[in-house]
């Protein structure tokens, strides 16, 4: 099991430019998600490190995909990556969007105890676009779908002009969602691809243009 400060090093050594405030906020995070889990399944069981890498640091690979001052978190569960992201990213202002009422409980509460992180909670289903209270945002995100295919269509429209939709990818996935995209008024803008403990892990991201 890392120590906080193992793993406040590895986080600031995957994003140099994390906040002194972040490290603290995010084992609160992982305690909290640990406490509420012995009494209300939020996240798959898992060792505090698996929990970590799985919480945290996947989520870190995120960060220099962001653009905007502005982040939609859907399908966000107990606030992942959406809760990860405000806690480094103290300029982002970050809406979660998460159907299942306990899971938004916790990220209300987690909020309640860390006021400053600038949160904003919904209980909904992002089908319902941009018409909803969330409206849209200058990136998108959501690790809850399993094909790009799916995800796209949901996303896109929360997308503002000059916006960003993250697409995280599985190790079968291609390039199958770039005419999806195209038909949702977006355009491919970049693709990464990397490891983490061991595991490959891929972003695909498309653009809206600003005109």
């Amino acid at each position: 099991m890392s120590t906080p400060a193992e793993n406040a090093s590895r986080w600031r050594h995957a994003l140099p430019s994390l906040p002194e405030s972040a490290p603290a906020i995010l084992e609160s995070l992982l305690d909290e998600l640990e406490r509420w889990n012995r009494k209300i399944k939020l996240t798959a069981p898992a060792p505090r490190a698996e929990l970590a890498l799985r919480v945290v640091d996947d989520s870190l690979l995120l960060v220099p995909h962001l653009v905007g001052e502005t982040l939609i978190d859907v399908g966000s569960g107990p606030g992942i990556p959406g809760i990860v992201l405000a806690a480094v990213c103290p300029s982002l202002e970050v809406r979660t969007v998460e159907a299942i009422s306990k899971k938004v409980a916790f990220t209300r509460a987690f909020h309640g105890a860390h006021p400053a992180l600038r949160l904003r909670p919904f209980t909904g289903r992002a089908e319902g676009g941009a018409a909803e209270p969330w409206g849209t945002a200058s990136t998108v995100v959501s690790r809850a779908f399993a094909a790009p295919t799916q995800w796209i269509p949901i996303g896109a429209p929360l997308v503002a002009p000059g916006g960003r939709l993250l697409v995280t990818l599985g190790s079968g996935d291609g390039v199958e969602g770039d005419a999806v995209a195209a038909a949702h008024g977006l355009v491919p803008g970049g693709f990464w691809s990397g490891q983490l403990a061991g595991v490959s892990r891929a972003i695909r991201w498309y653009d809206r243009p600003a005109g």
